[in-house]
Order: structure tokens, then C-alpha cells, then sequence
């Protein structure tokens, strides 16, 4: 885990996307750096943390905004506000001291594949949104604007997350206007299954 850890302080220095809003830092990795990073990456999913005191609900996407998610200890609650999301409880992965999760967001109304990845502190409520339209606006990707994160975990520092990237075409979205709109951009291309590797990333939290 040392030699992760500075091996990460070394690419760190170059290709680093800096997002001052959301105070994140993103770097893209080569395959190879990638490959040697995800070795000590902490992989744990689901609705409860690793030592099994806290854990999450995300209500159903059609209450109010701001209810959610709710983040429980013991018997206590409290939402996150001003966060309105689409995710799965299964789908959330949480850091090595259960003390932040992260989970992909779905928006159904921009570009209508999974464009964000949320980082939350359990105990703070405040949160990262790491725009991935960002991060990969500069591949060459064509039309393909449905983003699909895999193997969201966090790093062993416990203080940001590492996943990859592919892109695909759109797809149905159960909307008629979105789909209409979608059909006009992408023609042919609309709903063919054609998925690219757009990149290796890591995403370190900025206190």
C-alpha cells in the first residue's frame, strides 16, 4: 500500500484536472498505472458500511428534492440536501474507514447516461460531484455521450476514488421529447450498443 501511495504523489504532478467548484482533483492514468493502483483499491458495495454502524437509503426518486439520501446511524436519520439523485443502494461503495460513500449518478435529462459520481461524508453531509462529462469531454468519443463508470472503488488513503470510463450511444430514455431529441442528434447512431474505453481515472477529495 506505501508503494501506492507514492506512486499516486508521482502521476499526481502532471495530468491533473482540477475542478475548483467541487474541490476534487482528476487524473487520467495510463493502463499500466492503473493496473498497479487498483491493487490496494478498497472494493466494498452496498447499503451498509464496512463495520456495519451506518448505512444508507435512497426513497423513491419521485419524493421532493432534498430528502435523500438519508443517511442512518443506529436509529437516527438525516438527508443530504439539495441532492437529488437516481442510484442504487447496491451500487454504493464505501471508503476503508466507512466514513464516505460514493455512488453514479443516473440524469435522465442530461444526455441521459450515468454523468456524475457523488462522494459523501456520513457525518458532515457535505459532498463531492464529480462531473464525468468533465473529465472526458476531451476524448475523442464522437456522439457517444452515455458515460458508464466500472469498478468504482476507493483508494486506500481513504480520500478519493479510482474507476474507469466507457462510453456508448445513446438509448431509449422512456421520455418522448428527450427521445425526439436524441433521435435528431445521433440519427443512425441512435441506440446502436457500441461501447469505447474512454480512460482510466482517479479522483482525489480536496478538504
Amino acid at each position: 500500500m506505501k508503494n501506492a501511495i507514492i506512486f499516486v504523489s508521482l502521476w499526481m504532478l502532471s495530468t491533473t484536472f482540477i475542478s475548483a467548484q467541487d474541490r476534487y482533483t482528476a487524473t487520467e492514468l495510463l493502463e499500466e498505472e492503473y493496473n498497479r493502483v487498483t491493487d490496494d483499491v478498497f472494493y466494498y458495495y452496498g447499503e451498509h458500511s464496512p463495520d456495519d454502524s451506518r448505512w444508507i437509503l435512497f426513497p423513491d426518486h419521485e419524493e421532493e428534492v432534498g430528502q435523500f439520501p438519508l443517511i442512518r446511524t443506529a436509529q437516527d436519520g438525516s438527508p443530504i440536501y439539495a441532492l437529488c439523485v437516481f442510484a442504487e443502494v447496491e451500487d454504493v461503495a464505501w471508503s476503508p474507514e466507512s466514513d464516505w460513500f460514493a455512488f453514479i449518478d443516473y440524469d435522465a435529462l442530461y444526455n441521459g447516461g450515468a454523468q456524475f459520481i457523488y462522494c459523501v461524508n456520513v457525518f458532515t453531509g457535505e459532498y463531492r460531484c464529480i462531473r464525468l462529462h468533465e473529465i472526458v469531454e476531451h476524448e475523442d468519443i464522437g456522439k457517444r455521450s452515455k458515460v458508464l463508470v466500472m469498478n468504482l472503488g476507493w483508494l486506500p488513503t481513504n480520500d478519493g476514488v479510482v474507476f474507469s470510463i466507457e462510453v456508448d450511444y445513446l438509448g431509449t430514455s422512456g421520455d418522448d421529447m428527450i427521445d425526439q431529441h436524441r433521435i435528431e442528434d445521433l440519427g443512425d447512431f441512435f441506440e446502436q450498443d457500441d461501447p469505447v474505453h474512454a480512460g482510466y481515472y482517479v479522483v482525489q477529495i480536496i478538504e
